[in-house]
């Protein structure tokens, strides 16, 4: 037996969030409840009284049920264009002004349904938009559709057929406060919210207005409209990129095209108990696929950025961060990278392995030809361009990047010539230091933890750089200082390790004569190649084993950065422990010993 709508939005409000700072759907903070509750949804059904639904009418279309109210706080929202429907309405309720509250409202939408009356252009715009993300999702990408057919959750309403989604349109802050609790202190910003297939379908805002109250004359709703708001939060002052009172249309789009991809990924996992990150940041990364033009999810990306460093992809806290939304910014790095029915294959693989998203990801990157490191440091190399002008080396997977937040970044002075020690980083973070001090000297950094994935970018309004250096010192010389800024990303791509990232900074010294330095040379004390000084002019050395074998020849120019043998022999093999000789023409053999 279903859970009555009171129940759910009781459950949904009644572990008091503190008052939101961004609009927001509200699907995951449902789950969270649940989580925090466990058995919340069987053990509050006795006890909580029902509170009677208003009388509704019904747009149906191929594949949604779409019930609204025409009277009282919950009614649907109306334009100019609905002036026909005003009249009709109007006209019909001075006809049956007699009869009791619910026996009237329903005489008059039984006449509406009897003439053909115009269905309410928010309504039918709604259901446009529905089909259409329903069309995206199912008929283009090929993904499940929804086929539940219980009753509403708000409105009551009679089951739709096999294959029709149920979409109660109502308003939500209301809807709380006429609950038995009385939830005079929950402010809940909330488009809208979608229920696993046991608890029904879809409430939907009706006005896009919260805190709503009825004029003197009880018939107009009156409250502060949603607003999304760039780059702080509206009440703190940040310029506001949507006012959804008076922008509906834009509202409605991006609403429509979340909700249902919840309703989609509900087919693959029907009642999960891990509702996690992939959830929200599908729906956002879908929603900014389809209605670009909206920006809804800008709102979301400073407390995604805050978070980025310090936080694993996999663990944001539901309801102290937006970064469950912001993230969506990753949904479309991946659309860009891997392809637009990507995300089809993690579902897919998500219904197959129980819902584990540490599983899933991977198998998509594999499945695709790249490993968790290129995707995540490829992903991190965008994100230098992240709030900035300069030119980059490659396409940026969005036009609004220049939009966003900065990377945070730590400073690291390689002129200090000491080694250096970043914070811990969780799982999947991304972390930035920006360099100091190259040009004084040709000077390398060496990054000892393998498991963090090195990202340099150096950034110029002439020309900008992105390299993805391997375990030898990354090379700086005076040219890397001028008129630029070069920043160390670091992309965590495990999926279970923090992991701290540890530098040793090396000079390659300039000096009239040749050595090599350490020397001797412990392997097991230092985790880079062996350096030769600096010189001046170009020059090849030859490295002989002890009984005067060649081992190797390298060959040095003065604008080479660092001058390093990497230990290995012609063929790519390590050479063996030993003594070892290195001269260049015109120079005596030098000993040389390998610990």
């Amino acid at each position: 037996m279903r859970p009555a709508f009171p129940i759910l939005l009781f459950l949904f409000l009644a572990f008091r969030p503190a008052p939101s700072q961004t609009v927001r759907c509200g699907t995951a903070q449902w789950f969270q409840y649940l989580h925090q509750h466990k058995g919340a949804r069987a053990g509050g059904a006795a006890k909580t009284a029902v509170v009677a639904a208003p009388a509704f009418r019904t747009l149906e279309t191929d594949h949604f049920s779409l019930h609204y109210s025409l009277r009282g706080i919950h009614r649907i929202k109306t334009t100019p264009a609905d002036s026909l429907l005003l009249h009709l309405l109007d006209s019909l309720y001075v006809s049956v002004s007699g009869m009791p509250t619910d026996s009237r409202d329903a005489a008059v939408i039984a006449a509406l349904d009897a003439i053909s009356a115009p269905q309410p252009v928010f309504a039918a715009t709604m259901a446009d938009f529905f089909e259409k993300a329903r069309d995206y999702y199912v008929t283009h990408l090929g993904m499940k559709a929804p086929r539940i057919a219980v009753p509403s959750n708000f409105y009551r309403a009679p089951a739709p057929p096999l294959g029709k989604y149920a979409v109660d349109i109502v308003d939500v802050y209301r809807a709380a406060k006429d609950g038995p609790a009385q939830f005079s202190d929950v402010d809940p910003k909330t488009y809208a919210l979608t229920f696993p297939p046991s608890g029904g379908g879809m409430l939907i805002e009706n006005d896009f207005l919260f805190n709503t109250t009825l004029d003197p004359t009880g018939n107009l709703p009156m409250g502060d409209t949603l607003k999304s708001c760039y780059p702080t939060i509206c009440e703190n002052g940040g310029t506001v990129i949507r006012d959804y009172g008076v922008e509906w249309e834009a509202g409605l789009k991006v609403t429509c095209f979340h909700e249902f991809y919840h309703a989609v990924q509900f087919t693959y996992t029907p009642e999960p108990d891990d509702f996690h990150v992939w959830y929200e940041t599908g729906a956002v990364g879908m929603e900014e696929r389809n209605a670009p033009e909206v920006n809804d999810y800008l709102q979301y990306l400073p407390g995604f950025f805050r978070n980025l460093s310090r936080v694993s992809m996999f663990d944001y806290p539901v309801l102290s961060t937006d970064s469950w939304y912001g993230n969506g910014i990753f949904h479309l790095y991946l659309t860009r990278t891997l392809g637009e029915d990507f995300d089809v294959g993690v579902w897919a693989r998500l219904e197959a392995n129980g819902n584990d998203i540490r599983d899933a990801l991977p198998n998509q990157f594999m499945a695709h030809g790249k490993t968790v490191g290129q995707v995540y440091s490829g992903f991190a190399a965008q994100l230098a361009f992240s709030g900035r002008t300069e030119p980059a080396p490659f396409p940026l997977f969005s036009p609004d990047m220049p939009l966003w937040p900065r990377l945070q970044t730590q400073s690291a002075d390689l002129a200090a010539a000491t080694d250096a020690t970043t914070q811990a980083q969780p799982p999947l973070t991304i972390s930035a230091l920006r360099l100091a001090g190259l040009g004084a000297t040709h000077k390398g950094l060496f990054l000892e933890d393998p498991n963090l994935v090195p990202v340099l970018a150096k950034l110029g309004a002439d020309s900008s750089r992105v390299e993805f250096p391997d375990a030898s010192p990354f090379p700086f010389g005076p040219s890397d200082s001028a008129g630029r800024e070069t920043l160390l990303i670091l992309a965590n791509a495990s999926l279970t390790k923090t992991n701290q990232a540890q530098f040793r900074i090396f000079q390659s010294l300039a000096s009239q004569t040749l050595f090599a330095y350490p020397n001797p040379f412990a392997r097991a004390a230092s985790a880079g190649p062996l350096f030769f000084s600096h010189g001046s002019a170009a020059v090849a050395i030859s490295i002989y084993s002890e009984d005067g074998r060649p081992v190797r020849k390298l060959d040095f120019t003065p604008e080479a950065p660092l001058w390093s043998w990497d230990l290995k022999d012609e063929t790519g093999k390590p050479a063996e422990a030993g003594l070892y000789y290195y001269k260049s023409e015109g120079r005596l053999l030098s000993p040389l010993v390998l610990q």
